[in-house]
């Protein structure tokens, strides 16, 4: 029938999605979110089948009881879901591999001067263009550098990666510690 038809064409077109996503370079968590409607209807489906299924006498009570069993099976996830979408909170290991991300948040809250910042930064860079933008709405240039080479002696470099900090302590040996949130630190640069 007609569920059976909308099951399996929403089963197509999640298979057919994640196929293409998965040849995406980036594979960032959100890729999935337009499958989310789609899995709704796949994972509600046997919930409405067994629903169906029961053979209570059409009363007021039996479609009370269907009404309560619905709330309670959707609840808990409802809660899950909109605590993490809603809940204002970064997990702390997503806190460890934003910490940049964090700190340029704080500074800007504050109104520090970011001025000439160098961002030393590997992989996806997409919030930091985020804080670039922003902060060349107030005139201040923020850069964002991928290579050590990238980087000049009197430079002041926000870096939160470990191996990037063991990088440019290596190359920088005197480098100054200027400031410091959570992983993310500031340096002044010098040989």
């Amino acid at each position: 029938g007609p569920l059976k038809t909308l099951v399996g064409s929403a089963t197509i077109l999640v298979i057919g999605y994640l196929f293409i996503i998965s040849f995406s370079i980036t594979k960032l968590h959100w890729y999935t979110m337009p499958l989310f409607p789609l899995l709704a209807i796949i994972a509600a489906t046997p919930l409405h089948e067994l629903l169906n299924s029961l053979k209570w006498k059409e009363t007021y009570l039996s479609k009370t009881i269907k009404i309560i069993l619905i709330i309670c099976f959707f609840t808990y996830p409802f809660t899950i879901i909109f605590s993490k979408s809603q809940g204002n909170s970064i997990a702390p290991g997503d806190r460890l591999i934003e910490s940049k991300e964090l700190y340029l948040f704080n500074a800007i809250k504050t109104h520090q001067n970011l001025d000439g910042l160098r961002v030393f930064h590997h992989n996806w860079k997409g919030s930091l263009l985020f804080y670039k933008y922003k902060l060349a709405e107030v005139q201040q240039a923020l850069s964002i550098k991928t290579d050590l080479a990238e980087l000049n002696e009197n430079d002041k470099v926000l870096v939160s990666n470990d191996s990037l900090k063991n990088a440019l302590k290596a190359f920088y040996s005197k480098s100054e510690r200027i400031d410091v949130y959570e992983n993310a630190e500031v340096y002044i640069l010098k040989h």
